[in-house]
């Protein structure tokens, strides 16, 4: 036997006696030699004729027993040819590729040769639960679960655990060893049914009529038997054009994707308009009190503005029908329409007064980007702290205007002298993947946006252009569990390129890229995931079912946490600022303290001196608030005699990491969204 990298000549002795013991133990006569190797994380076996068992290089610090028990599966790995095996089935999954049942046979045997190694185990009088206890100590030793490749068996290999220390924990399990002859019976009846089966592939490839051997045209006559069989059965005649998109509908459900759907041509119409961030109606706010439809504000310069609409007004009456009883949709949907048309309301205005209004409707530029408060003018005043010159930017999402609206907003601010910036990217839903690039470079001169990976590993990355860059000022980052897609690239962008801190808690996750792929014939749309986002430094944004990160993280010490109420305080306090009022009073100086109490806004307080501190010292202070860990951080394993069920406990973690860590890592349309 020989051994490598061990460092104590003591433990080279006994290890060199424990695996001499044991081959000597199962009857094993070839030479094997032992390696610890400090690159390895899960032992494994090596090679056929000369093995080579790899051990990491904490298994110098292992129990005499779990050593003993690993060495033993291994040496039974060897001892059994199991590589060898491996190396053939692998062999044939290569020549016959085409034929799924040969790719299951390799599966299965390497399910089979770990259960043959582990019987032998257990057949040397080890306890199955001290077994299992060893077992999932290794395994809970791997910090990346990167196993080894699959030709070669080891003790984690990435099967079915669960299943695997179910049959080690149960009694009833015979492990005695195939004779010789049962094995010769087996390997025969094997080769009667495999030779077959693969060349009988061949044989139905070459017979199979070329309409057969595309399933396309036969899946097509069943969408169209099934059509006509509605059509022509169905107790009342249905409208074809639902039934489509109906079918269409159902379609993109049976992906299970949240972000894919099907779009109606009346969807497709309001998603444009979203994204143009315009419509055509009166331009006010409303909201729905106690059954009235109330009047939040109207947005500045706009005909419901100029014709005296003030916020708290109450619409009793649209072009002489009642609104009793009629849903805040219904409502919207009735003061829009075509542009230069009119639209009589009646209002109720806040001290009691009633006034017949004819407003006629125009286009409403729906701005996205907004500063802290409206001043008296009705324009958004983007300057936080005067004194400093902290100017502050909010964006509600990403539409095709938002760069040349967050360019004017930061330009206006350089002109009035500012030295620092918060951005507010709180409940940011996202928006179009162009808008976000665009603004990233106008904080980012250099360096990588966001790098997105579709379909067969195609990867595409986006980068920062000095020449669309407006300044190197100090920026801080409001982001909260709200803050999505587009808002998370820009606000990890400029996190992993260093050019702004982060606060608040970690974003929300939907990292995916959305191609709007246009249907012939007007009937609609598809919305379909067909990439993920990857920022700067690596990370998925993406929350995987049963992840441990996604998002993005506040910077370090920067966390700041708000309760539902405060979250709902607020917003409200958000909105009311953003009320037009002509006698708009001056508000009073704005500090961290008056904002964390007056604004209900622990958030924005913390951001504002964390720049204020920047500005004074040029450094960032740090709240140092306690933030919850951004990945688990696995228990160690038991190391004695447990009971079954703490066992089971045990793999149920395990085996649900396995399942995240193996989970799925996409055509192009005219538009990405998210």
């Amino acid at each position: 036997m020989r051994i490598g990298r061990v460092s104590s000549p003591a433990k080279y002795r006994s290890t060199e006696r424990l695996l001499s013991g044991l081959a000597r133990e199962i009857g094993l006569k070839r030479p094997v030699r032992l390696v610890c190797n400090g690159c390895r994380t899960m032992p494994m076996t090596w090679g056929a004729w000369s093995p080579v068992i790899l051990l990491p290089a904490d298994a110098e610090s292992w129990p005499p027993e779990r050593l003993s028990m690993v060495l033993l599966h291994e040496l039974a790995h060897i001892k059994r040819w199991d590589f060898f095996t491996q190396c053939l089935a692998r062999l044939a999954c290569a020549v016959y590729w085409f034929n799924p049942l040969v790719w299951l046979a390799a599966a299965r045997l390497r399910v089979e040769q770990e259960r043959a190694t582990d019987d032998l185990a257990l057949g040397r009088g080890i306890e199955p639960t001290d077994y299992a206890a060893h077992l999932l100590a290794v395994l809970s030793g791997d910090p990346a679960r990167s196993f080894g490749p699959s030709v070669a068996p080891a003790v984690a290999s990435s099967l079915a655990i669960e299943k695997r220390l179910l049959a080690i924990l149960d009694p009833t399990r015979n492990r005695r060893p195939l004779s010789g002859r049962r094995l010769g019976l087996m390997a025969l009846l094997a080769a009667c049914l495999v030779v077959p089966l693969a060349s009988g592939r061949f044989e139905s490839a070459s017979a199979a009529p070329p309409d057969q051997a595309d399933k396309e045209p036969a899946v097509a006559a069943a969408q169209d038997d099934a059509l006509e069989a509605v059509k022509r059965n169905y107790i009342k005649p249905p409208e074809e054009s639902a039934l489509v998109q109906g079918a269409l509908k159902g379609m993109v459900e049976a992906l299970h994707d949240p972000y894919s759907e099907y779009l109606s041509p009346q969807s497709v119409a309001e998603l444009d308009r979203q994204t143009r961030g315009s419509l055509t109606g009166i331009g006010a706010q409303l909201a729905l009190k106690d059954g009235r439809v109330v009047v939040v504000t109207p947005l500045p310069n706009s005909p419901a503005h100029k014709a005296g609409i003030q916020p708290d007004d109450v619409i009793e009456a649209i072009d002489g029908q009642s609104l009793k009883d009629v849903e805040l949709p219904e409502v919207v949907k009735k003061i829009l329409g075509q542009p230069g048309s009119v639209v009589r309301l009646s209002v109720v205005h806040s001290d009691g007064g009633k006034a017949e209004l004819a407003i006629e409707r125009g286009r409403i530029a729906v701005p996205t980007v907004k500063g802290f408060r409206l001043g008296r003018d009705s324009h958004w005043v983007f300057m936080l702290d005067d004194q400093r010159k902290v100017g502050y930017v909010q964006i509600d999402q990403f539409g095709a205007a938002t760069p040349d609206e967050l360019g004017a907003a930061v330009r206006a601010l350089l002109g009035q002298g500012m030295k620092g910036l918060i951005l507010d990217l709180r409940s940011s839903p996202g928006g179009l993947l162009e808008s976000a690039l665009k603004c990233a470079r106008i904080f980012l001169s250099d360096g990588t946006i966001v790098t997105t990976r579709g379909r067969d590993g195609q990867e595409q990355s986006w980068k920062a252009d000095a020449k669309e860059a407006l300044g190197k000022f100090p920026m801080v980052v409001l982001v909260n569990e709200r803050t999505a897609s587009a808002a998370e690239i820009v606000a990890g962008a400029l996190k992993d390129n260093d050019r702004a801190v982060l606060v608040g808690t970690r974003t929300h996750g939907k990292g995916s890229v959305q191609s709007v792929i246009m249907l012939k014939d007007g009937s609609g749309a598809l919305k379909l995931t067909t990439a993920y986002f990857y920022l700067p430094r690596g990370r998925n944004i993406d929350r995987a079912l049963g992840g441990t990160t996604w998002g993005v993280d506040p910077t370090d010490g920067d966390f700041v946490a708000l309760d539902g109420a405060q979250l709902e305080s607020m917003l409200n306090r958000r909105l009311r600022r953003g009320v037009v009022s002509e006698a708009a009073a001056e508000p009073p100086k704005p500090t961290p303290d008056r904002i964390a109490h007056d604004e209900d806004d622990p958030q924005l307080a913390a951001a504002l001196r964390a720049m204020t501190g920047k500005l004074a010292s040029g450094e960032y202070p740090r709240s140092r608030r306690p933030e919850p860990r951004c990945r688990r951080r696995r228990e160690p394993a038991p190391a004695g005699r447990e009971a079954p069920e703490e066992l089971l406990k045990d793999l149920e973690r395990i085996n649900k990491e396995l399942q995240t860590l193996n989970g799925a890592k996409t055509d192009k349309g005219s538009t990405k969204l998210k």
